[in-house]
């Protein structure tokens, strides 16, 4: 140990109060998780991460993830006393409209804040692909994570632990708050398994049962982490509140304020003279000290600095794409741009959850990502879509781009993660196929029905739905510019699209006028996908219906809609008098764009049958489309009359 007993007690104590104090003004919070490890965040600022505050972005520094979110206060007391840009007036303001300490951590590097954290494991997860991203780094930053027994208990950290042994990730280092107390009281009845022994099994180095409450026991314990060549458990046995002499270790002190008569009588007791939010002279002492470590470490050490990747030619790649004439499903034409774009832009990284040769994300040469090659940018992801998810927003999360890949359905699973990423606006592209019942004789289970809707309810969330190759490949180098998008591509093939050049331009803005057979349609045709493929391939027989007819494409009806009203009034084609909407998918989001179209969509679950009769028997066929248009005109005919 580097410090008196005394020194660790003050900067853990000056954490708790902060806690408390912030809670108690909020009359909302979280308090027994930042008193319950106050005392090993104190030891892991004095003596073994190394951070940069006034270069947050410094990319040698350590990472702290706090997978426990609720326990907010902690992360934001040690941050501020750290210097990073986070004030006591934001302490004051915990939980408050526009403050940065919000009541769970949200993504602010300026802060310190690495990560979005709060649903249970999800932070653990993304520690796993900040560590991934940071394995074949010199100096080698380790990432350390604070979990509890929520975390544990979601299914999350099982997938992510697994794949983290698998890596072998000898920089990160997860900190367990054993306190076994959660919400509705103590955890024995429901949470009994050996964790340890768990971790074990999936090839992490354990250290158990460490009191974490005794600073030399919490420091050894540091230090033999460090010195570990797989990921390492340490299982922290903590009291939760500690210090609140008449509740701590119940889960009374869990989730609420304790009231100020307990906070001033754990202030007799512990002889803590300040006030709320005072901070002891001592702290500034001890946290001048902590900053001259860091900066010895940053001047001592080589500036990483991000190696830019070779520049890659969209235009080239969209040019080549509109010359071709390919009948192929949209999941091909995904994999023809990955193969296009992975040589030169080396922050890719791509990987499935198991579905490599359906999803097609493979390209020539690619190298697996593993404990024999760090540098791989192919990610066998097993079958573990959430842990897949969280990981992308690791990776993303340090400046690689991850492309994730599985079945459009089994974005159930990762949900909540694809949320977060939205919410951090991260790089992290969706790679999901078998975009409808299309997929066929796989069943209900396999057939996406409400998932279009669901990513296009999210918000910061750009849904893709492309059909054909040119539009793949547009949707693809837009993904590339920014924020989360999803690529909801087809299992079976489509025919192709004849587009003209100035249809790039229009593709990008996310609906546009494929084609029409005059400037004043009597019938406008709405659709995405492997269905504006369906019907353009029919056409002539659509003009035998009515010779008056306009085809409208929307591969991203999330970029349409973000445009200016203005710019949307053609394509919204409010004048023509008979509308139809053709997608296989839920009929809801198009009433933004068509009010007053007839829904030719699916609003039921599928069933097992080969993709072509599912579609026909749920009324995504020509056939269908054209009697709902001479319904229609009838309708109208007879209105008129």
């Amino acid at each position: 140990m580097k410090h008196t007993k005394e020194n660790y007690q003050i900067l853990a104590n000056t954490i708790r109060f902060l806690s408390l104090d912030a809670v108690e003004k909020a009359k909302s919070g979280h308090p027994g998780m930042p008193l319950g490890m106050a005392d090993i965040v104190s030891v892991l600022w004095m003596d073994h991460i190394n951070l940069m505050p006034k270069d947050y972005a410094w990319a040698g520094r350590d990472r702290f993830i706090l997978s426990n979110g609720h326990g907010s206060m902690l992360q934001y007391a040690i941050n501020f006393l750290s210097g990073y840009q986070i004030t006591i007036d934001d302490i004051k303001n915990f939980r408050q409209l526009g403050s940065i300490t919000a009541g769970h951590p949200e993504y602010e590097p300026a802060a310190g804040i690495e990560t979005t954290t709060g649903p249970l494991g999800q932070g653990f997860a993304n520690a796993v692909g900040v560590a991934m991203a940071l394995a074949d780094q010199q100096p080698k930053s380790k990432v350390y994570v604070t979990i509890g027994d929520g975390c544990l208990m979601e299914g999350i950290s099982q997938e992510a632990a697994s794949l983290a042994g698998t890596w072998q990730l000898s920089n990160l280092v997860a900190m367990w708050d054993d306190n076994g107390i959660s919400i509705d009281g103590q955890t024995d009845s429901w949470f009994s398994e050996d964790v340890p022994l768990r971790f074990e099994a999936n090839g992490w180095q354990v250290i158990r049962s460490v009191d974490g409450h005794d600073y030399q026991a919490i420091d050894a314990a540091l230090n033999q982490a460090k010195q570990a060549n797989r990921p390492v458990l340490i299982q922290f046995k903590t009291t939760i509140g500690k210090g609140l002499r008449s509740i701590s270790g119940t889960s009374k002190v869990h989730g609420a304020p304790v009231g100020q008569p307990l906070i001033d009588k754990m202030r007799e007791d512990l002889s803590w003279s300040f006030g709320a939010f005072e901070i002891p002279p001592e702290v500034n002492v001890i946290m001048k000290s902590i900053t001259q470590r860091w900066q010895n470490y940053y001047d001592a050490n080589p500036k990483i600095t991000e190696v830019s990747s070779p520049s890659i030619d969209t235009n080239a790649i969209i040019s080549e794409a509109l010359d071709s004439q390919q009948k192929m499903a949209t999941r091909a034409a995904s994999q023809w741009v990955i193969k296009k774009i992975a040589p030169g832009l080396t922050q890719l990284m791509v990987g499935s959850a198991d579905l490599k040769e359906s999803n097609l994300v493979g390209w020539d040469d690619a190298q697996v990502f593993g404990p024999q090659n760090y540098q791989g940018r192919y990610v066998h992801f097993g079958v573990r879509e959430f842990a897949m998810f969280a990981i992308a927003n690791g990776l993303a999360l340090t400046g690689k781009l991850p492309a994730v890949a599985t079945f459009l359905t089994f974005m159930d699973y990762g949900r909540n993660a694809m949320r977060l990423a939205a919410m951090m606006q991260l790089s992290v592209i969706y790679v999901l196929t078998h975009d409808s019942v299309g997929v066929g004789e796989d069943g209900p289970t396999h057939q996406p029905i409400e998932h279009l809707a669901i990513c296009r309810a999210t918000p910061g969330l750009t849904l893709w739905r492309p059909a054909s190759l040119l539009e793949t490949a547009v949707s693809w180098t837009e993904s590339l510019k920014g924020g989360p998008h999803v690529l909801a591509l087809s299992r079976q093939k489509l025919a192709p699209i004849p587009h003209k050049e100035s249809d790039i331009q229009k593709i990008k803005k996310g609906a546009y006028v494929l084609y029409e057979t005059d400037q004043n349609p009597q019938v406008v045709i709405f659709s995405s996908g492997s269905e504006t493929a369906m019907i353009y391939e029919a056409l002539e027989e659509l003009e035998g219906v009515c010779k008056s007819l306009r085809i409208v494409s929307v591969p991203s009806m999330d970029r349409f809609l973000a445009l200016p009203l203005s710019e949307q009034k053609d394509i919204r084609s409010e004048d023509i008098p008979i509308k139809l909407v053709v997608e296989a998918g839920s009929s809801s989001p198009w009433y933004q764009i068509a009010h007053d179209a007839t829904m030719i969509t699916i609003d039921t679950f599928g069933a097992s049958a080969p993709g072509d009769e599912i579609l026909a028997h749920k009324g995504i066929s020509l056939k269908n489309v054209k009697k709902v248009i001479m319904t229609r005109r009838q309708a109208f005919a007879n209105k008129e009359t």
